[in-house]
């Protein structure tokens, strides 16, 4: 069954937020984090601070698994939070791999799926252009 995607063409970016967030706290502080690097980190990023979000969108990732990706998969570095979206875009990373990260099966994270520095690393090297200025502190 296809995901049927929350964002719509006519939605403002306040109303991206809430349709993606659920309104949870830690998400919207999350995504606040990560969109006021996209330029600086990711220039080649078409859709700018919007791109986190259709990614996002793209892989299912809603509500609290958005503060879970960010807080204990990529250990609260927006940077490498950028990187772990991105990666699905270049075929790094599969949208599975980061859904299944992002979301709490029998109480329990599974974040044995993929290495999120790692991850950083190979698309610092597959783009080139990725965090210029090493905002990731790695």
């Amino acid at each position: 069954m296809a995901h049927i995607t929350r964002i719509q063409l006519e939605d403002n970016l306040a109303e991206i937020v809430t349709k993606i967030t659920d309104g949870n706290i830690g998400s919207v502080t999350s995504l606040i984090k990560v969109m006021k690097l996209v330029k600086e980190v990711d220039p080649l990023s078409v859709f700018a601070d919007l791109g986190p979000l259709l990614t996002l969108d793209n892989i299912g990732i809603y509500g609290s698994s958005i503060w879970i990706l960010f807080k204990d998969v990529c250990k609260e570095n927006p940077t490498v939070m950028l990187a772990v979206l991105r990666a699905t875009q270049l075929g790094i990373l599969t949208r599975e791999q980061v859904f299944s990260s992002a979301i709490r099966q029998n109480g329990e994270e599974d974040f044995r799926l993929y290495d999120p520095i790692e991850t950083y690393h190979k698309v610092k090297k597959y783009l080139g252009t990725f965090d210029p200025n090493n905002t990731a502190g790695l």
